[in-house]
């Protein structure tokens, strides 16, 4: 086995990988997000807003979009003080 280190190049990552990982946090918090811990919805939101880039059809947009929706659906819920079913965290 050829072992070789992994080293921080300091670079920041693209705004493609950065959006993929908050399209990824997004569908674990839908699903019960349990490795996710503390990052929430927001979170999500802001990860995805910093990392929309060059849009030309809106799909970011769109995706941000969505993650607005499950936050203001989460705090109805919460507001109706109905217990929360799935993750949403």
């Amino acid at each position: 086995m050829i072992e070789r280190p992994i080293t921080d190049s300091g670079a920041p990552a693209s705004e493609d990988l950065r959006f993929a990982a908050a399209v990824a946090a997004f569908s674990q918090q839908l699903k019960d997000g349990r490795y996710t811990g503390d990052f929430s919805l927001k979170d999500t939101e802001d990860l995805a807003r910093g990392a929309r880039g060059e849009d030309r059809f809106g799909l970011r947009a769109e995706f941000v979009q969505l993650v607005e929706l499950a936050q203001s659906l989460r705090t109805t819920t919460a507001s109706n003080s109905e217990p929360l079913k799935g993750g949403y965290n």
